[in-house]
C-alpha cells in the first residue's frame, strides 16, 4: 500500500476511507476491491465536487479503479479550467 504523498491525496483518501468504512487506503488500491460500488462512486464524485469545485464524469470514474486514477482525472479537470 502506497500512502498519500500530497494534501490532495490525503483529502481524497479521507473521502474514500469515510465512504468505504476502512481505516487506511493507499493510492494504488482498488476502489471496488475495498468494497466500493456504483452508488458509492456517485457519493465520492459529489464530495469531490464540493471539496474541490471540480466536475468529474461518472462513467470515467466508474472505470477508474485505483485512487491514483481518480487523482489524475481530478488534476486534468482542474488544469482545463
Amino acid at each position: 500500500m502506497t500512502p498519500p504523498r500530497t494534501e490532495t491525496e490525503r483529502k481524497l483518501g479521507e473521502i474514500w476511507k469515510e465512504l468505504l468504512k476502512v481505516e487506511e487506503v493507499g493510492v494504488d488500491q482498488n476502489f471496488f476491491e475495498l468494497g466500493g460500488h456504483s452508488l458509492l462512486v456517485l457519493q465520492v464524485i459529489a464530495r469531490i465536487r464540493r471539496m474541490f469545485e471540480v466536475e468529474l464524469a461518472v462513467g470515467r470514474c466508474s472505470r477508474s479503479r485505483r485512487w491514483q486514477d481518480w487523482r489524475r482525472r481530478w488534476r486534468r479537470r482542474t488544469r482545463k479550467g
